[in-house]
């Protein structure tokens, strides 16, 4: 009897020191990623998504994922997007898109030939970019595109402040959320 209370007491300390383990895991995790947001691109990115007529995202394999979980966090707050993964269509999309429109591209390389070309294509018809890669972009790729935002929490730190319930009510039922 006393050796199966040990046994649990020892069991339940291996499990708190996991749940601690992973904890502080999240935790750096979070404390690495505000180092790289700069809260003005956090804004600029805010606004050109509130101000988009049309939103296209865009990746291919992981990287349409994560834009594919984006276009669902837009959806829920009311900002209706598309995500093309298929690179031939995001060229076809691209085709179609004005320059009050909106590219976000995620790229956990930073250099997908394909993204890159689609990008390419969107800049000469003046369309609004957001660049997301895994990683800081090499200096002559981050010259091409309007800007980029270099965040893996991009996520929560754009959706959060759209979703902000007071500025959610308000244009909700006054009609001026875009």
């Amino acid at each position: 009897m006393t050796k199966d209370i040990l046994e649990l007491e020892s069991q339940k300390m291996s499990s708190d020191t996991f749940i601690d383990e992973i904890k502080n895991n999240y935790l750096s995790i979070v404390e690495s990623t505000r180092k790289l947001i700069d809260g003005r691109q956090i804004e600029l990115a805010i606004k050109l998504i509130r101000e988009a007529n049309q939103i296209l995202m865009i990746g291919v394999g992981s990287s349409g994922n994560a834009a594919r979980e984006f276009e669902s966090s837009l959806l829920r707050i009311g900002i209706i997007s598309k995500t093309v993964i298929d690179t031939h269509f995001q060229l076809m999309h691209t085709a179609l898109l004005k320059d009050n429109d909106l590219i976000i591209a995620f790229s956990l390389s930073g250099s997908t030939k394909e993204v890159e070309e689609t990008l390419l294509n969107a800049k000469r018809k003046n369309v609004k970019i957001i660049s997301i890669p895994n990683f800081k972009l090499k200096l002559a790729t981050q010259k091409k595109f309007t800007w980029r935002l270099v965040v893996q929490a991009f996520f929560r730190v754009v959706v959060n402040p759209i979703f902000d319930k007071s500025y959610f009510f308000r244009s909700r039922f006054l009609g001026s959320f875009r």
